[in-house]
């Protein structure tokens, strides 16, 4: 996915595949003529291990930098049958302690079983309010004959689950891809 923001700066976010075989989340913010101001990867600590961003969210007003919130999802082939879980994140786009520009995370972290220990949960959309609440919603596994259900969830600005909402229908599946 892609943002644009009101100066003409762009942010990318999405997957790389290592040489390895592994696969990692991939952050980077580019100049309107496509030159790279920063770029950050994330790959999960477990072994064969698989990190994606889905969707992105830029704030441009809240502060004198730019956030980037971020939803997506992690594998580990240890935890196959749990697969994938879902991955948040929130960070600046600002300057390190040499003043070089770069993304610096605010906060990042998995969620893992949002309907139950057993279920793969997907990740879908993740918005931000007026109050800078974090949204984030998706659907989840849950092992029925009409296994897709809903989930939202909402966070506070510092990453804390303030609460989830799941929605399971018996005769259908849903799933929730968008935050409107």
């Amino acid at each position: 996915q892609s943002q644009i923001t009101t100066d003409r700066y762009i942010y990318i976010c999405g997957e790389l595949t290592q040489v390895n075989g592994d696969s990692s989340a991939f952050l980077a913010k580019f100049t309107d003529l496509g030159v790279l101001v920063w770029d950050r990867t994330l790959l999960p600590s477990a072994s064969n291990k698989v990190a994606r961003w889905k969707s992105m969210y830029l704030d441009e007003t809240s502060e004198e930098n730019e956030l980037i919130y971020l939803i997506g999802e992690t594998e580990s082939q240890t935890t196959a049958t749990y697969n994938p879980d879902i991955l948040v994140a929130k960070y600046e786009s600002g300057f390190d302690n040499a003043n070089a520009p770069e993304g610096i995370v605010r906060w990042q972290k998995e969620i893992a079983g949002v309907s139950g220990s057993a279920r793969r949960d997907y990740a879908g959309d993740i918005h931000l309010d007026d109050e800078q609440r974090v949204y984030i919603c998706g659907w989840t596994d849950t092992n029925s004959p009409d296994p897709n259900d809903i989930w939202v969830m909402q966070l506070n600005n510092l990453g804390a689950v303030s609460y989830t909402h799941l929605r399971a229908h018996e005769t259908r599946e849903d799933r929730r891809s968008r935050i409107l």
